[in-house]
């Protein structure tokens, strides 16, 4: 069983410690690249503080011992396009990639003229999956942002449980679509061990 409540800033160092671990252990492009847990708390600090601001930042605890068992982390996309300058080089392929599947949907006019939210990061503890953990924070999240007059919700998703779920149970359509083994940065594949999902995808929602 799980409770779900939104973060206040007081919960930036758990969230950044839960965060880090999760996608250190459990993110195939962080795998491949071999990033430390104290390098990724490192980078992932003021980032989290920026998106918490936005006030749709959700975490699911357990009931048992109100642990985190899982969070969603969303903040308006117009600010996306500069998240990932001045990153450090540990991460600097995945903010390269990110800005690649961006790219698509910041030429758009669909972001210039309606408020698009971006679910930044979303996590689940392996052992709490199957649960519906997701789908609720999901859920919520997206219930929470049409109240703050966001019209569309977009995601950046690399692994095929969220494709799988925000794609088929959900409609979102897909966007924009990268194949792991083609792309290139700085002359190397970084990506192109990643076996399970081929791809990542940019998708995007519209909220009702």
């Amino acid at each position: 069983m799980f409770t779900i409540e939104n973060a206040e800033a007081e919960c930036v160092p758990e969230l950044v410690a839960y965060v880090c671990k999760r996608f250190i252990t459990d993110s195939v492009l962080h795998q491949v690249l071999d990033i430390t847990l104290d390098q990724y708390k490192a980078y992932m600090q003021d980032p989290i503080r920026s998106t918490i601001k936005y006030g749709i930042t959700l975490l699911a605890r357990s009931t048992l011992d109100s642990s985190l068992c899982g969070c969603i982390l969303a903040a308006e996309f117009e600010s996306a396009d500069t998240a990932h300058e001045s990153v450090p080089e540990c991460v600097a392929p995945i903010a390269a990639l990110l800005r690649e599947l961006e790219s698509v949907y910041l030429s758009s006019k669909q972001s210039a003229k309606e408020k698009v939210l971006l679910v930044d990061i979303a996590v689940v503890n392996p052992e709490f999956r199957g649960q519906g953990i997701y789908t609720e924070l999901r859920q919520e999240v997206h219930k929470q942002a049409l109240d703050k007059g966001y019209t569309r919700v977009i995601g950046e998703l690399s692994s095929a449980p969220t494709q799988h779920l925000c794609v088929n149970k959900l409609g979102h359509s897909v966007i924009n679509e990268i194949s792991y083994n083609a792309f290139e940065y700085q002359g190397a594949y970084p990506f192109a061990a990643i076996e399970q999902p081929k791809t990542i995808q940019l998708v995007e929602g519209v909220l009702v």
